[in-house]
């Protein structure tokens, strides 16, 4: 195999890899924010609002979520072959998200 084909190799496997990654991570914040959408409504209107303010709009929460999805990618992919958790995906990633948001409730709560 000349250089050249290997280095195109090597970048089109670079390249499909990062591809997985992100489509990976599309689907955990999709799972995030259905969850969060979820729960958003049993939250009072002052707390959303405080919410929204400290996170300066819905651009913020969204980098809230990809920080999210980054951090519960890294969780997943660290449990280890047989966990039972890797059996339940969606009760393991909506706890996460309850967990995530439940949190920046409090430190809002703990703002007003």
């Amino acid at each position: 195999m000349t250089d050249l084909a290997k280095l195109t190799q090597e970048c089109v496997t670079a390249v499909l890899m990062e591809r997985e990654a992100l489509l990976r991570q599309r689907e955990i914040i999709s799972s995030i924010a259905f969850e969060v959408g979820h729960k958003w409504s049993q939250y009072n209107e002052d707390v959303r609002k405080a919410l929204m303010e400290d996170l300066e709009g819905s651009r913020g929460l969204h980098d809230k979520f990809v920080e999210w999805s980054i951090e519960f990618d890294k969780f997943w992919e660290a449990l280890p072959e047989g966990d039972p958790r890797r059996e339940n995906y969606i009760i393991e990633i909506d706890d996460f998200t309850l967990d995530k948001l439940n949190g920046l409730i409090v430190m809002t709560r703990l703002e007003m």
